[in-house]
């Protein structure tokens, strides 16, 4: 019963889409800001439902099985060792493995909040056989030289990039989860779905499901920290506390660096010191995305 569950599919949020593609009725509800807040906010409430006792154990949205991410830090943030490639090499690493890539023509986060910080059209890159499913309507597929660029945009923003399988993106794009559709996301920490939705996942779910990159480090420099508090501020799940005025950065942070990024003394450092990591993040995506 339990395996059923979790293989079952729900139809997402954009499915009918499908149907009357170009239908401007539907266009203007689903994509105005108002309504896609509501679509959120159901969106939400649902992943909150999902971390009752029993639902945890089936529901798609929070099974070990369904997610898996890795954080790549917002790009100034983060010093290299030596031998360690760019960390960004991890995406590539599947561009060039994908058999199938789309675009999304805006980021459905950023245009729900409104955002006056990022840009809107900086929508996520989907990669996969099952990409295919995804209506042209408000998606164009790409080139992997154009994913490339794309990416870059999305670094260039100051965007931290989420890279992997959420299973929420089978449901909110309408695509089937087989297995093979791979996410790629430029989360913002003003408008972001995740940063809402990450806060119910407990502790021992986020771990596994939500990745720092293998190597990486986070440290607070005493001497400069002021106990200004601006790192838990910005830290999308809260997961940053300050005791005794200086800031405590849990096992469970997942590295997106931007308590790096706004520290005002530049006191926090992120280093990644595996020259092995991109191996390793492949070999534990690729457990559950085939591409």
């Amino acid at each position: 019963m339990e395996k059923k569950l979790k293989r079952k599919w729900f139809p997402g949020i954009f499915d009918f889409l499908r149907f009357k593609p170009q239908d401007p009725r539907l266009l203007k509800y689903v994509f105005y800001p108002p309504g896609m807040r509501f679509g959120f906010k159901m969106l939400a409430g649902m992943f909150k439902a999902a971390n009752l006792p029993l639902i945890n154990r089936v529901h798609p949205w929070v099974s070990n099985e369904k997610n898996r991410l890795f954080i790549i830090p917002v790009e100034k943030t983060l010093e290299l060792g030596e031998s360690v490639s760019v960390p960004y090499q991890l995406v590539d690493t599947f561009i060039e493995k994908s058999s199938y890539r789309v675009i999304i023509d805006f980021c459905a986060c950023r245009k729900a909040g409104e955002c006056r910080h990022y840009p809107t059209d900086l929508g996520c890159l989907i990669m996969g056989e099952d990409a295919r499913r995804i209506p042209t309507t408000w998606a164009h597929p790409a080139s992997k030289d154009e994913a490339r660029e794309h990416v870059q945009k999305g670094i260039k923003a100051g965007l931290p990039v989420f890279a992997g399988k959420p299973r929420i993106d089978n449901y909110i794009f309408g695509v089937p989860d087989m297995g093979r559709m791979f996410s790629v996301c430029f989360c913002c920490e003003c408008c972001c779905l995740g940063n809402t939705i990450n806060r119910y996942l407990p502790p021992e779910k986020l771990r596994i499901q939500y990745n720092r990159l293998p190597g990486l480090t986070i440290t607070v420099d005493q001497e400069k920290c002021t106990g200004c508090g601006t790192c838990a501020a910005y830290c999308p799940l809260g997961l940053i506390r300050m005791e005794g005025r200086k800031p405590l950065i849990p096992d469970d942070c997942q590295g997106c660096g931007r308590c790096s990024k706004y520290c005002p003394n530049q006191a926090v450092h992120l280093k990644l010191d595996n020259p092995n990591f991109i191996e390793s993040a492949v070999k534990n995506l690729e457990s559950v995305i085939k591409i």
